[in-house]
């Protein structure tokens, strides 16, 4: 029964790992996409790469974590602290990029005839 449990555990945790690698393609396709058009307006395409980029920051180093703890690999006690601190930082800062997409999406939204304007004032 307990082989049975480690056996569940470890394809678990795999496709946990896998999971994790395959958000990290599709945002890194997300950011490449976006760099590379520029139909929108600059705020809003600032937004839009500012989003993937925080959540780059929280991918890389959880599934880090989530590999070292898995299978129990031995590093240095100062690196899994700061993965631990990264994954944290970019859980934080992708909370505050939707509220500041949605604060500008709102903006957007009242000011229009303002909000097309001003950057034409601002060179990019």
């Amino acid at each position: 029964m307990r082989d049975a449990v480690e056996t569940i555990t470890l394809i678990l945790t795999i496709f946990r790992v896998f999971c994790w690698f395959v958000l990290l393609i599709v945002t890194t396709l997300y950011i490449g996409i976006i760099t590379r058009r520029k139909v929108v307006h600059p705020n809003l395409h600032v937004l839009l790469l500012s989003m993937p980029l925080s959540y780059l920051i929280y991918i890389i180093p959880s599934a880090c974590n989530l590999i070292i703890d898995s299978f129990q690999i031995q590093l240095p006690s100062l690196l899994p602290l700061i993965l631990h601190a990264l994954a944290d930082f970019g859980l934080f800062g992708s909370s505050f990029n939707l509220f500041s997409f949605t604060f500008e999406r709102l903006i957007a939204t009242w000011r229009v005839d303002d909000y097309e304007n001003i950057s034409s004032r601002v060179s990019y």
